[in-house]
Formats: C-alpha cells, sequence, structure tokens
C-alpha cells in the first residue's frame, strides 16, 4: 500500500462523512423468501429512535415494522416495492407511519432490490424520520400566507414592539403615511403621531402588557412625510407567545381623512361660502401636488425597474402564457447563446433539456391553474451552439384581475460550473471507493473514541468471510467477538499509542482474528492518525491489514 493511495483516500473524507451522515437513519436488509414470509437479515440500532423497536424484536418479527406503516399509504408503498422488485432500480418514497406511542412519522425510505437464489428478493435501504422537515415545510407554507396577506392588504398593517418601534409594514401603510419601508421601520409610532395624540398609543401599549388589555380600537392623528395631518383608525392586538409573555403588537391603519375632514365640513357648515371656497382652493392644490409627486415617484420606480433589468448580473425575462419570450436582458441571451430576435420565434420548452422538461411544466401548469404562485428549480437548457448548460430558474407568475396569468417573470443563473464540479467531485469519490474495492487488503476506517469500525471495504468477506455491514454491526464488539483473546491487551495497547501519535506517524502490529469458518487468521495491520475532533484529539485512524499467509 503507497502514501499515494493513503493521501488519495484522505481526500474522500467528504464520503466519508456523508456516510456517516446516513448513519443517522435506520440502515436494514430485508428479505422475502419464497413461502411469502418476510424478515430483516440486518436492521441497525436506530431502529428504535424512529419505530420505537427493539433490534431483537424486529429481527424476530419484520411485520412489527410494517404494520407501523399509514393505513393511507400501504398501497403506494406496495406499488413501490413491487417497481423495485421488477426493476432493481434504487428507488425512494416518503410514507407515514404510526408509531406504538401514538407518533405519527414521516419517513423517507431509500432501498435498491437484488434477486437471490430460490426466487427470493433481498432490498438494502435506510430509513430517515423527515417528521421535522415536514413540520417546518407546512409552517413555511402557513408563514408564506400571511405574508402574502400582510402584503396585499388593502389596509394599512405594521408590526409593532412593545416600545413602540416599527418591526414591518406592508405597502398600503408606506402609502398611507408618504414613507418608504425602509424609512418606516427605522420610525416609531411617536415619531407618526401629532404630540397631542401619543398619550392614546402608549396608555394601549401599558394597559395590554400590563393589564392584559390585549385588543382596542381607537382614533389617532398622524403627520403625513409631506406635513399634512392624517386621521387614522387603529384595530390593534398583542401578540403573546405560549407562555402569555408579550411579543409585538399587529395593528391595522385605515386612512379616515376624508371621513373626518367631512365631519368637519359639516360641523362649520355655518362658515361663510368664501371661506370655504379657500379651503376647498388648498385641498385641490395639495391633492395636485401629490399626485404629481406620485406620479413622479412612479417614474423614478419605472426608471430603476428599467435599470435592474438591464443589469448584467443575472438573466432575467419575461414569459408569456404560452411559453413565449416576451422579453429579456442580455445576459439571459448570453446564457443561452440567442439574440432576443431569434428567441421571440422560439418558446422556452423547445430549448429545454428533454430530462428536465416534466418537472417544469408540472410547476409551470401548478402556476397556470393558480394553485402555487412561483417556483424555482435547477434546470438544463440546450445552447444555441448544442452544450448543455445547467442553470437555477427562479419563475414568479403575474395575475390579472380576474386571476389569470398575465405574464411570468423568470430570473435565471447560469450554475455550469458548480454541476462540473459536482459531478467532478462525483467521479473523484466514486474512483477512490472503486481503488478501495480493488485493494488485495483490508481497508478500514476506526473510530477510536467509540471503538468502533465505520468504513471497511469488501476484501474483508475474501479474508474473513463477512460483509462490511456485518462487521459494522458488532459495533464496539467487534474485537472481544472476533480477536484471539491472547492479542487483545496487544490491540488495546496498540490504540493508546494511536491516541497519543502524531499526524503521519504509521504504527504496524499482527493478530489473530477468528473467520466465519472458526478459523484463526494472523493479519499484519498498518495504521495512522486519519482526522481529530474540534478538541484536537484523535477521533478516527486509518488502516489496511493482509493475511500473513499470502
Amino acid at each position: 500500500m503507497t502514501d499515494q493511495f493513503f493521501d488519495d483516500l484522505a481526500r474522500g473524507e467528504d464520503l466519508l462523512q456523508k456516510i456517516a451522515i446516513a448513519a443517522s437513519g435506520c440502515l436494514y436488509s430485508l428479505v422475502h423468501r419464497i413461502d411469502g414470509s418476510v424478515a430483516f437479515t440486518y436492521i441497525s440500532p436506530y431502529v428504535q429512535e424512529i419505530y420505537e423497536l427493539t433490534v431483537e424484536a424486529v429481527m424476530a418479527d419484520a411485520n412489527l415494522v410494517l404494520k407501523q406503516i399509514h393505513p393511507d399509504d400501504i398501497a403506494d408503498c406496495i406499488a413501490t416495492v413491487e417497481q423495485s422488485r421488477e426493476t432493481l432500480q434504487t428507488l425512494s418514497r416518503e410514507h407515514r407511519i404510526i408509531t406504538p406511542s401514538g407518533k405519527l412519522k414521516w419517513i423517507q425510505a431509500s432501498f435498491r432490490a437484488e434477486r437471490l437464489s430460490h426466487q427470493e428478493t433481498a432490498w438494502y435501504g435506510m430509513a430517515l424520520d423527515v417528521t421535522s422537515q415536514k413540520v417546518t415545510s407546512q409552517k413555511q407554507a402557513e408563514a408564506d400566507k400571511f405574508r402574502l396577506s400582510f402584503d396585499h392588504a388593502n389596509i394599512g398593517m405594521c408590526l409593532v414592539d412593545l416600545q413602540g418601534n416599527f418591526l414591518q409594514v406592508n405597502e398600503k401603510m408606506c402609502q398611507i403615511f408618504g414613507y418608504s419601508s425602509l424609512e418606516m421601520n427605522r420610525m416609531n409610532v411617536a415619531t407618526l403621531a401629532i404630540p397631542e395624540d401619543n398619550l392614546i398609543s402608549q396608555e394601549f401599549i401599558q394597559g395590554a402588557v400590563e393589564a392584559h388589555k390585549d385588543s382596542v380600537i381607537f382614533e389617532k392623528r398622524y403627520r403625513h412625510k409631506l406635513g399634512h395631518i392624517i386621521y387614522g383608525e387603529v384595530s390593534s392586538s398583542l401578540v403573546r407567545d405560549n407562555e402569555g409573555n408579550p411579543l409585538y403588537f399587529i395593528s391595522q391603519v385605515q386612512d379616515i381623512t376624508n371621513r373626518k375632514l367631512h365631519e368637519r365640513e359639516l360641523l362649520k357648515a355655518h362658515d361663510v361660502i368664501a371661506q370655504n371656497n379657500i379651503e376647498l382652493e388648498e385641498r385641490v392644490s395639495q391633492r395636485t401636488a401629490d399626485l404629481q409627486k406620485r406620479q413622479e415617484a412612479l417614474s423614478q420606480n419605472e426608471r430603476i425597474l428599467r435599470r435592474y433589468f438591464e443589469q448584467h448580473i443575472v438573466g432575467m425575462a419575461m414569459t408569456s402564457p404560452n411559453k413565449g419570450w416576451i422579453n429579456v436582458n442580455d445576459r439571459l441571451c448570453e446564457i443561452l447563446g440567442y439574440p432576443f430576435a431569434e428567441l421571440q420565434e422560439l418558446t422556452w420548452d423547445k430549448i429545454t433539456y428533454p430530462d428536465d422538461l416534466a418537472i417544469d411544466l408540472d410547476h409551470f401548469n401548478r402556476v397556470m391553474s393558480g394553485e402555487i404562485e412561483g417556483y424555482e428549480i435547477d434546470k438544463r437548457f440546450i445552447h444555441k451552439h448544442g452544450q448543455i448548460i445547467y442553470t437555477n430558474l427562479s419563475v414568479q407568475g403575474h395575475r390579472k384581475p380576474d386571476g389569470s396569468i398575465d405574464f411570468f417573470v423568470v430570473l435565471m443563473q447560469d450554475i455550469s460550473d458548480r454541476k462540473q464540479a459536482e459531478l467532478a467531485l462525483q467521479e473523484s469519490q466514486n474512483f477512490l471507493q472503486q481503488i478501495a474495492d480493488a485493494s488485495p487488503h483490508i481497508i478500514y476506517i476506526y473510530d477510536l473514541q467509540e471503538q468502533r469500525n465505520i468504513y471497511v471495504n469488501r476484501e474483508i468477506g475474501t479474508i474473513l468471510g463477512y460483509r462490511p455491514a456485518e462487521i459494522q454491526a458488532m459495533g464496539s464488539a467487534f474485537f472481544a467477538m472476533l480477536m484471539h483473546p491472547d492479542d487483545l491487551q496487544n490491540i488495546q495497547t496498540e490504540y493508546e499509542l494511536l491516541a497519543r501519535a502524531t499526524d503521519g506517524k504509521v504504527y504496524d502490529c499482527e493478530y489473530r482474528m477468528r473467520n466465519t469458518q472458526g478459523e484463526w487468521r494472523w493479519l499484519y495491520s498498518r495504521h495512522s492518525v486519519f482526522s481529530r475532533d474540534a478538541e484536537g484529539r484523535v477521533k478516527y485512524t486509518i488502516g489496511s491489514a493482509q493475511d500473513t499467509a499470502y
């Protein structure tokens, strides 16, 4: 075994980390026998964490696991298993289980089938508990719905902390007061209010926090950014956590300025007509000025959006419900290799890599039907010159008042370099695995702290007759089960030396191991430090062992 081999294997640390991550799931081997019965030939101890069952119980009765599958998911699970049996492909699916304690869990199962003799079939796979990810996804969906309602409400809405500082405001709120969201998020409610009305909010905040008067509706005067007074009708509620501790206020603000002014006008109906005309002229003038400023702001926003569209940072496009290109920027043309004039003669599905078209069309149709508003996927396009372009695609639909799609806004990033790097890394990892599998020696990685093998190549089967999974299943009992009693103390001393070893130093030793036939085989091992933990202690050692009889 050359030093170069160990250098190459060390660079495969990422592969070994993936193996460690996989160990957080339940690894198993399941056999369907010719008489129709099923049995686990191996299952990892993580079965206790997921299925609330011991390894011994599951090995004795595989149905203890299978009976936990949710009734609504059984048919799909059976169909997937049958598909695996027929195609022998690696498959993955998610399903629900109900544990003995009554917990509902989401399980992601990945497995591969192998045909055995006598028409029997074996499945090798891993089950992961993805319940937390499912819950997080559902909470995110609820948060997105709230965000959409908040942002697009036709009434001013805001979140305010216990000191009266704005935490978040919607667009309508900005329109009411004339400030941008960035400006308002730096302000306090007292900054907007007329000084004489500040006490209203202070009394509500104090009463809500101290006296649990959590909801109130009141009227209050504010100063617009342009200087004029706004009358607001405020509906505010205090949000508390599960323990009842106050967190923040959520408020709705409706501009009732016109209503208030109208009430004032009715009260002043006895005033002279001339005075009313003067006030009317002032209001018309003010409104005209407001409209002019809004128009200028809209024009400025349009110019800003146009400059952003023309930036060369990311590909941008507007596409039609018929998949045509309405408008694109130069960066998108550069990514795909087509000038805009040629793209107008094409639809995006015609230049999509065939294997990626189905998933894109599925998301596209879901937006068209109103099920979702947008999506983000990694997708391949075919460049004008024929090469494959890897992209990250973010698509957002914009609808007409009747709810139908008007157009799509598309952001496209060229991630070809990243994808090529990922493919190269995968090839490197596969190369390292092939080297390990082709070695005539046993290659192993040993967790010195947990005293168990975390990796061993297939040569263990040639020399001792055990499969790698069987060795890993022995855990910390590996040496006690297989090593000659007279050699146990020596190997313990050897690993105590390794725990204090410096990086790069190689240790060797000889010892006897019992094979599956009960015979003692003399092995010669060379091993050294592979990696350390955050405190600098030796975590893993790597080594090779050869049968001294050859």
